[in-house]
């Protein structure tokens, strides 16, 4: 083992220091803890059971949040209602106008065309009747189930979540 040479008292501080030996204790570098944002863990070379686990946690929550994902966007692009056959009524409302036409054509008078008007009302109600009685049809071809369905997906995905995070426990162990 190589002496350091002695250094006189006032030369204390521009002194050389020794060099560590190999095998020496302070030529091994010591144990490094690294803190991660979910635990930490003390490094001690073969690594943890504890960090391997906890790691593996957060791969099962990647992949989890990664298919949920996945399926809210095959949900909003593949659930999209069909759209409901459009309606024309344009014939009807041309069969009404035509009969009103020719029936004020054979008015002669302000009491007649007021009875006129009274068939058209009628004829109108019972077309408006017609497209009403249409509507439950038409809105349940129409029924768009996605908000529904990305509402699952959601509580789903935050239940999920809450289930795979961490305990405040384990990140002071």
């Amino acid at each position: 083992m190589a002496e350091p040479t002695p250094v006189p008292e006032g030369d204390k501080a521009t002194a050389p220091k020794p060099e560590p030996l190999p095998g020496d204790a302070a030529s091994t570098p010591a144990p490094q803890a690294t803190d991660h944002a979910t635990h930490s863990v003390q490094q001690d070379g073969g690594g943890s059971a504890r960090g391997a686990g906890t790691h593996l946690i957060e791969l099962v929550r990647r992949i989890g949040f990664a298919v949920a994902a996945l399926a809210a966007i095959v949900v909003f692009v593949a659930g999209a209602p069909a759209e409901p056959e459009a309606t024309r009524h344009d014939a009807t409302i041309a069969a009404i106008e035509a009969d009103d036409n020719a029936n004020n054509a054979r008015t002669e008078g302000a009491p007649q065309q007021q009875v006129v008007n009274g068939w058209t009302t009628i004829a109108y109600l019972g077309h408006i009747s017609d497209q009403v009685d249409d509507l439950p049809g038409r809105l349940a071809a129409s029924n768009d189930g996605r908000p529904a369905a990305l509402l699952l997906i959601g509580v789903l995905t935050a239940a999920f979540h809450l289930g795979t995070k961490p305990s405040s426990r384990q990140n002071l162990r």
